[in-house]
């Protein structure tokens, strides 16, 4: 999901008026601004996305039942959380509302698709993107675009 600040009545496009888009994070605390924060300050090193890579595509480490839990608690927490809206429709759907709802942010509901080996693989990711672009029906109003 991508996300953009919806302008409240009587506000102008480009922010609140002074120029510093204060109004943006107003209606977010401080743990939620420092957890934004880090996770892109962990995601802007290069050397903390090549460790990553090497650790999740090596079966030796992932293998283990001790660290992958572990390594993938760690990525839904960090940037998982930060970029993606849920791993559902319905978990989705639930952050657009709630983003919508207590910080005007507008949001793209937007269906990944994976890889298709077969004919039934792309016919349920046909089936998944229809119901995608149906629900966006049972949104709050200027929640997505």
């Amino acid at each position: 999901m991508a996300w953009r600040r919806a302008p409240r009545r009587g506000e102008e496009e480009e922010g609140d008026g002074d120029g510093n888009h204060s109004s943006l994070y107003s209606g977010l605390t401080t743990g939620e601004i420092l957890h934004s924060l880090v996770n892109l300050h962990l995601l802007d090193s290069d050397s903390v996305i090549d460790l990553g890579m090497r650790v999740l595509g090596s079966p030796r480490i992932m293998g283990h039942t001790l660290v992958r839990g572990p390594v993938l608690r760690a990525i839904r927490a960090l940037p998982f959380s930060h970029f993606c809206g849920g791993e559902s429709l319905s978990e989705a759907s639930a952050t657009l509302s709630r983003l919508w709802l207590r910080l005007g942010l507008q949001g793209i509901l937007n269906f990944a698709l994976e890889d298709s080996p077969d004919d039934a693989s792309c016919d349920a990711n046909l089936h998944t993107f229809l119901d995608t672009i149906r629900h966006t029906r049972e949104l709050p109003n200027e929640s997505v675009k």
